[in-house]
């Protein structure tokens, strides 16, 4: 198994920006999202999610969530790209393809941990919808976010990691 380093949240960063344009531009035939912010934080705090949020639990190795966030807008246009019609925000439809992007960045940077010597296992999807959620971890050792321009939308989504590695 990896040792715990303080580069964990880096390396973890560095993987969330390599997969996630991967994952848009390969399921979406978009050209490649843009990276448009990042973070990290060794002492995460409470965060606030966007209106339609993908979520996956791993846990193994490495515990913690990863969240796909992003504006009702972009979850409905992301939707339409990949189904090739309009599609309302709010359909299950909509719902399945934000759940199911989300299954594939968190897939990639499991793919990424375990070239690394992080066993994960990883849940099914949920999504949660809102205005006004907001996130605390509790007994996380690091929070990782990056931003994206996604399709037309001048807001950003957004891949968030809250988790710790080993017996951190």
């Amino acid at each position: 198994m990896q040792t715990v380093t303080p580069d964990t949240a880096d390396l973890i960063g560095r993987f969330i920006s390599d997969v996630t344009p991967n994952v848009i531009a390969t399921m979406l035939n978009w050209p490649a999202p843009r990276e448009t912010r990042s973070a990290e934080a060794e002492t995460p705090g409470t965060f606030h999610l966007n209106a339609v949020t993908g979520s996956i639990g791993f846990c193994g190795h490495l515990t913690g969530t990863l969240f796909f966030s992003m504006s009702s807008a972009q979850a409905s246009e992301m939707a339409g790209a990949l189904l090739c019609s309009p599609i309302a925000a709010d359909s299950h439809e909509c719902l399945d393809v934000v759940g199911e992007l989300t299954n594939m960045i968190a897939g990639g940077l499991k793919t990424r941990l375990s070239n690394h010597g992080v066993s994960t296992v990883m849940t099914i999807p949920s999504i949660v919808r809102g205005p006004a959620i907001q996130v605390t971890g509790q007994e996380v050792a690091f929070m990782v976010e990056r931003e994206f321009t996604i399709g037309s939308s001048p807001a950003g989504a957004r891949v968030i990691m809250i988790g710790k590695l080993g017996d951190e």
